[in-house]
């Protein structure tokens, strides 16, 4: 007979013998009480800890008899033993251990139960990218032990996801402090990673940004600030542009010449080429501006009142004579008749002149 666990926990079976096929008699059966005096178990619990703190180990009432028992022998798996039924031990370094219980008691029935224990803080790990943009939904890779999960992204910042990915959006720019903490029975654990938040804004300036003479050739540079740009792309928006003179440019500083067409009509209008500049950084961040260059070329005009008669002819001269009054006002005209008479003025309107013959 082989008792079982169920046999265990009665504390006692009745087995009966039974003999028959002994003719002429009858069967004859004998009965007798197995009592089990080991019949308790073990078990233990303990207070998780983290480095240099002790841990208090209790034997668990529930499933061990402590009344009945007579020797307690705990070994740490350290070097170090106890024979306390709940003792305090504090660990030499983190790590792990087996720890074992063997409780005998007073029938000299000995029983041993050993569990694994960890000691030591829990580990913080995450992984984010050096540099992100504003406003874009930065991803963060929880590399750290099981725990619970408290995050700190900084300033700015908004939490977008928590599971199973994490990811925030930040909305002002600078350096942040991201903060990890892990947290486990009554250890802790974090870390700090720095990220970049860039918020570029670019300008460039145009030397000239408005010219009276064709062609102009202006000299433009650009410049950032919230981001260091790797990319720039340069368009000008000039019509007559061509691969000598290209309509393009990926150079910080690049040069280009406007010119209006060789027209009379093209010549008297004012020509306006919104330049747009767009800087990238290496993380992708970007801005773009536009601002107008102006191609202006003053052109001179005037209409007789009559073109024939008889001398002495007096002649008046309407001026229509044009340019940007706001930038490039005229401010003196030189009359030549064609007689040999010659005028100059400083203020335009219609001029009269007399043709002796």
């Amino acid at each position: 007979y082989l008792p079982g666990d169920a046999d265990y926990l009665k504390g006692s079976v009745i087995l009966t013998l039974t003999a028959s096929n002994n003719a002429p008699c009858g069967p004859v059966s004998d009965t007798l009480t197995l009592r089990f005096i080991n019949n308790w178990g073990i078990d233990f619990s303990w207070n998780p800890s983290c480095e240099a703190t002790p841990v208090l180990f209790k034997v668990n009432p529930e499933v061990t008899n402590i009344g009945a028992m007579k020797t307690w022998q705990w070994n740490f798996g350290d070097g170090s033993t106890s024979n306390q039924v709940n003792p305090t031990h504090q660990f030499p370094a983190i790590g792990e251990y087996f720890v074992t219980l063997t409780a005998t008691d007073s029938n000299k029935c000995s029983k041993s139960d050993s569990k694994l224990i960890s000691i030591g803080k829990p580990k913080a790990s995450f992984t984010a990218p050096k540099t992100v943009c504003k406003g874009s939904t930065v991803v963060f890779t929880n590399n750290s032990s099981g725990g619970i999960y408290t995050w700190d992204f900084g300033p700015g910042a908004t939490q977008v996801t928590t599971s199973p990915t994490v990811s925030a959006v930040y909305t002002t720019p600078g350096e942040k402090n991201v903060k990890l903490t892990v947290s486990s029975n009554s250890c802790s654990n974090d870390t700090i990673v720095k990220i970049m938040v860039e918020d570029p804004d670019v300008n460039f300036t145009a030397n000239p940004g408005y010219g009276c003479t064709s062609p102009m050739k202006v000299n433009f540079a650009g410049t950032m600030t919230g981001g260091t740009p790797v990319t720039w792309l340069w368009t000008f928006n000039d019509d007559r542009s061509n691969p000598s003179n290209p309509n393009t440019s990926t150079l910080q500083n690049p040069a280009h010449t406007f010119a209006l067409r060789d027209s009379i009509y093209d010549k008297r209008e004012i020509k306006v080429y919104p330049v747009k500049l767009i800087a990238i950084t290496a993380a992708g961040c970007k801005d773009s501006i536009i601002k107008n260059d102006t191609l202006f070329v003053a052109w001179a005009r005037f209409v007789p009142d009559k073109y024939q008669g008889c001398a002495p002819l007096a002649v008046t001269f309407a001026d229509s004579s044009r340019s940007n009054i706001l930038k490039e006002p005229i401010v003196k005209w030189e009359w030549d008749y064609g007689d040999g008479q010659k005028e100059t003025a400083i203020t335009g309107g219609p001029k009269a002149h007399t043709y002796a013959n």
